[in-house]
């Protein structure tokens, strides 16, 4: 039987999230054991990241062009790859990449009318505002809610689905599979997707040439760092410290995640 479930808002947390500066909390526990997915609408949209917003929409539209060649319905995306191709870095701000996609699933579900991030509610509002369009939560509470998320999005949607098979482990496809409540047929594409990241636009060549002469910083800055008697770990700090300060003044955007601290970014 599909695990998938119609969402339910918190009754007291819910609708409050979505008001800037207001909280809300309850201490009923069946109505958060029975939260499976939630929207948080708080502060404000920020930019694309490295990419303007014509340039994720571009390869947006390329991607809808080849699921309407090719028959495939819907495109869930779950590798880092991809998920920050097609949205221009949505969710490598604090941790989604880092720690805890080592333990929950985060995604990127893309229909011909949708584009929704899918994150867990340990990043709260942070994936939808670096996400261009629209974000789903799911929840810790019960086990599997991450593919509740993606069938809920997913609606009444029938057809193939795409996925990355060198990405999305055989546990989970199963899952997926199990949960989809019009026996969907999954599909690979990862080769395809491949292809269109090999083809790189003008923005995309231009963030190449600023990264190869940021490395140039940072290794002239170790070389610089150098010296009899100077430990490696101080070497490694001026070249990384260089590095940063350089993509900071070009885009205004620098990662400071240090563990236990979160990121700079929004």
């Amino acid at each position: 039987m599909a695990l998938f479930r119609s969402t339910r808002l918190l009754s007291a947390l819910g609708s409050s999230l979505r008001v800037a500066g207001t909280r809300a909390a309850s201490n009923d526990v069946n109505t958060f054991r029975d939260t499976y997915t939630m929207r948080m609408y708080n502060g404000e949209k920020q930019p694309t990241g490295l990419f303007s917003a014509g340039e994720i929409e571009a390869r947006v539209r390329k991607l809808r062009d080849f699921m309407e060649e090719e028959g495939v319905a819907a495109c869930l995306f779950t590798s880092i790859h991809n998920v920050n191709y097609y949205t221009g870095k949505a969710l490598l701000g604090r941790r989604s990449f880092g720690i805890t996609f080592r333990i929950r699933p985060y995604g990127l579900l893309i229909t011909p009318e949708k584009h929704v991030t899918i994150s867990a509610l340990i990043d709260a509002g942070q994936p939808w505002r670096r996400s261009p369009h629209d974000n789903i939560i799911f929840t810790d509470w019960k086990r599997d809610n991450y593919f509740r998320a993606v069938v809920e999005e997913l609606g009444g949607t029938k057809g193939s689905i795409g996925i990355e098979y060198d990405h999305m482990t055989l546990e989970r496809s199963h899952k997926l599979q199990t949960n989809l409540p019009h026996n969907n047929t999954l599909v690979d594409v990862s080769a395809a997707t491949m292809r269109m990241r090999m083809k790189k636009s003008l923005e995309e060549v231009a963030v190449i040439k600023n990264s190869t002469a940021t490395a140039d910083i940072g290794g002239w800055a170790c070389v610089e760092a150098l010296g009899e008697g100077v430990p490696e770990y101080e070497v490694a700090l001026a070249g990384t410290q260089a590095m940063v300060r350089n993509i900071a003044k070009l885009y205004q955007i620098a990662n400071s995640w240090i563990p236990g601290f979160g990121s700079s970014l929004a």
